[in-house]
Order: structure tokens, then sequence, then C-alpha cells
């Protein structure tokens, strides 16, 4: 996943507006050792009671994506690899699409899908 700080900040804007507790959750490909460490680290940072997973076998990763209620795709990178997993589980989620190639990939992938319209934001607020 492809963490940065626009990121990680939306997510803790969503947190702050939202009526309900909220708890985001981090299934971090291959993170061990000081990497994870550093992950969670800047994660927590921003996210103080986000989830932070190191990597785990495949089916457990599935499995944790069964408790998970939706998935937000990361911007402007986008993460095809995530949504097709999440996807695969069932998960609605949401990406953001931008001008730049790198930045509308997951929209094509959420119409190649047809996922509905409202799932593609087109901007922070949307």
């Amino acid at each position: 996943m492809k963490i940065n700080p626009n990121f990680l900040a939306t997510l803790a804007e969503i947190e702050r507006r939202s009526r309900v507790a909220v708890r985001f959750c981090f299934y971090m490909g291959f993170a061990q050792g000081l990497t994870l460490d550093y992950l969670r680290d800047a994660i927590h940072a921003v996210l103080p009671g986000a989830e932070v997973n190191a990597h785990m076998p495949v089916q457990a990763y599935q499995s944790a994506l069964n408790s998970c209620e939706l998935f937000v795709s990361p911007f402007p990178y986008g993460n095809m690899n995530g949504v097709v997993d999440a996807v695969r589980q069932g998960l609605p989620g949401v990406c953001l699409t931008g001008p730049e190639v790198h930045s509308h990939i997951d929209e094509g992938l959420f119409r190649r899908l047809r996922l509905p319209e409202e799932l593609i934001a087109t901007g922070y607020e949307a």
C-alpha cells in the first residue's frame, strides 16, 4: 500500500467527521522488522488508533479482509492488487481519481469492474 501524508490526512479527516467510530486497518504486504516499525510509527502519528498489520499468509489476509466493512484505495498512486483482493472478498470501496496516469488507474479498474460511479471520488471533499 502506498502510504503518504495526504492519504493519511484524508483518513484522519474522515475519522474526525464520522458520526460513528471508525477504525482503519492497514495490511502491509511484505512489511516486517524495521520496515513495519517505521510504517506503524508513521501511521500512528496521524491515526493513533489504526491497526497496522505485518505481512501475513494469504488465507489469514483474506480472513482479515472479511472482517472489514469497506476499503479506501490509497491515492494518488492507487493499489490495483489491493483493489482486486478487496473486491474479490466482496468489500465495497472508494478511490480518488486525478489527472495524472498514476492517479486514475484505480478509476479505470473500478469502471472495468462496473462498480458504481459514486465510489469514484473526484476530489477530497467528494
